[in-house]
């Protein structure tokens, strides 16, 4: 065994633990499990070792003593990898670099982890990993980037040996190649590296400096009249888990369906929403979308409900989903009995979805801050029609609504060649109220390619999460197709054009998880802005969850099929 203090020691100490672990399937020997759980263990606490080494050989000590029935094991051991994040996240990986390790290394860890807490009964514990585990990238791009960039501006010089000390870390030295002379180095890195971080937490505002969000910080939003449901899609299991705002946590167990069960329907209803227009590719469609949301109903909406029902929230309560792993990729909000006569999801709550709930924390915090302070104008972003793109004639039809909706000095428009790449891009950093008809890309191989297409070319993912209006009074209405549709290989970052949106600053977001009808943007653009505007012309947009579920009502009364009124999903307050 390599010797404490190297850096390539969590490296060789998993390559002994994997030997350990197929002797010990081979031969059922219990002293090689033994060696196993020791080798992994040795290796993910040595603090001199490269991260990504220590993250993997401790994500394989979780693996192998959960399955092994070893649950206080496995819990140090996941909570022990999921602290590694903000540490990879702080060293300035590049977007590409953060997607290859998530999908070789953490794709379930959280859902795992927060499934281990709860066989344990730690639910709360449960909640805390989901967000420290999940959506790396937002978290990268969000609270971490603005921690790192408050510690720059405030102590350049802390900010800066930080940096270089975390990157003199992280020099990926290849097994063979690292000097035993170099091992005392690298233990003065790591104790530097412990160092600055508890001198950075002595300071005035950096307390929590790369630390979660602890479950009492969580449960602000609760004050706000919403109920978080967390849902857990795991191998060791599903279920949901409830916060209230008097009791403690409700954990529902979904017995009824399994992580690869869902797996299987969120792959066939990804591929499956991208179809001919035409009327058989129509009809299967609506095949597809009833059958699922029949399946949702009873295996995860159901169960749920009935646990809901019992906590006297009052009619229509507001529901903010945050779902993990497979479960971010199927339309929870819309789950409904087959039986047309008996109410489901959309009948019995008001929908929104978060991809962490900490951002929510952070909007009511501003909330708090800035007060309420509505928009004063809409911003109308009209691109009925590009090169390569169907026409989209309800276009007009939208922008005919607003204007009959809102008074003249509270619309402004951008349309056709003044729908530019530049002119959205310096709008979205300063209008608080922007309504986006056009169409929208998501790239399934590259996420951060996702755009809306504008007049003279591609408004990318990537520079909308640098652009927003980074105010909790701002919202976002997209009525563009795929605006909200997750990547199968990263369910759990959401990386979509919605998510974008909220994480630039946007409070409320109103996005599509397929494709949508052109000629239902007129009605809903109706019914949302109705609903969000007094007499006066005022606009209101906190209720806009309420909205959108008004809308969506208006569409299923009318008869129109599932699959026109399902895509619309609702992210934020």
């Amino acid at each position: 065994m390599v010797t404490p203090g190297h850096a390539m020691r969590a490296y060789h100490a998993a390559q002994l633990g994997d030997l350990y672990v197929k002797r010990y399937e081979r031969l059922a020997n219990e002293e090689d499990l033994e060696r196993a759980l020791e080798s992994y263990k040795s290796g993910g606490c040595d603090p001199a070792s490269v991260v990504k080494h220590r993250f993997r050989v401790g994500r394989a000590y979780a693996i192998l003593a959960h399955r092994s029935g070893r649950l206080e094991e496995a819990m140090t051991a996941y909570t022990n990898g999921i602290d590694l994040l903000p540490r990879l996240a702080w060293l300035g990986m590049d977007h590409k670099s953060i997607f290859s390790q998530l999908l070789s290394e953490a794709p379930t860890l959280a859902c795992d982890a927060a499934a281990c807490a709860c066989t344990l009964g730690r639910y709360e514990q449960a909640i805390v990993l989901l967000e420290q585990g999940r959506a790396v990238f937002w978290q990268q791009q969000a609270s971490l980037s603005t921690q790192n960039q408050e510690l720059l501006q405030e102590h350049p010089q802390l900010a800066a040996e930080l940096q270089q000390t975390g990157r003199a870390l992280e020099i990926d030295t290849q097994a063979g190649n690292a000097p035993q002379d170099g091992i005392v180095p690298r233990r003065r890195l790591a104790q530097r590296w412990n160092s600055l971080v508890e001198q950075i937490r002595r300071l005035d505002g950096f307390s929590n400096f790369l630390q979660p969000m602890t479950y009492e910080e969580l449960r602000e939003p609760l004050e706000h009249g919403g109920t978080p449901i967390f849902l857990i899609a795991s191998d060791y299991g599903c279920s949901a888990l409830i916060m209230t705002k008097n009791n403690p946590v409700r954990y529902v167990p979904l017995t009824g369906t399994s992580r690869e069960r869902l797996k299987s329907i969120a792959i066939v209803m990804h591929k499956g929403v991208v179809v001919p227009k035409d009327s058989l590719g129509t009809q299967n469609l609506e095949r597809l979308v009833r059958t699922v949301i029949n399946e949702l109903w009873r295996d995860v909406g159901s169960p749920i409900w009935n646990v809901l029902s019992t906590l006297g929230l009052g009619p229509l309560p507001l529901v903010w989903w945050i779902p993990t792993g497979v479960l971010g990729l199927l339309p929870i909000h819309a789950a409904c009995p087959a039986n047309p006569d008996e109410p489901g999801l959309p009948d019995l709550i008001t929908s929104s979805y978060l991809v962490l709930l900490h951002s929510l924390v952070r909007t009511f915090r501003k909330l708090q801050q800035q007060g309420s302070n509505p928009p004063r104008r809409v911003l109308m972003v009209a691109q009925p029609k590009v090169d390569s793109f169907v026409e989209l004639p309800s276009v007009k039809e939208e922008l005919k609504v607003l204007r009959q909706i809102l008074p003249e000095d509270k619309l402004i428009v951008l349309e056709g060649e003044d729908a530019s790449v530049e002119n959205v891009t310096n709008a979205l950093g300063t209008e608080r109220w922007i309504h986006f008809a056009c169409h929208g890309h998501q790239d399934q191989v590259a996420p951060l390619e996702s755009c809306l297409v504008l007049a003279d070319g591609k408004l990318r993912l990537s520079t909308l999460i640098s652009h927003g209006a980074h105010d909790p009074n701002s919202f976002a209405f997209l009525l563009a197709c795929h605006t909200a549709r997750g990547c199968p290989a990263l369910p759990d970052e959401m990386l979509h054009i919605a998510a974008a949106l909220e994480f630039a600053g946007f409070g409320s977001v109103v996005g599509s998880a397929w494709a949508i009808a052109d000629r239902d943007a007129p009605l809903m653009t109706s019914r949302v802005y109705r609903y969000l505007t007094s007499e006066g012309g005022a606009l209101d947009p906190s209720k806009s969850a309420e909205a959108l579920r008004v809308a969506v009502t208006a569409l299923r009364r009318a008869g129109v099929p599932a699959h026109r009124w399902a895509p619309f999903l609702h992210f934020g307050r």
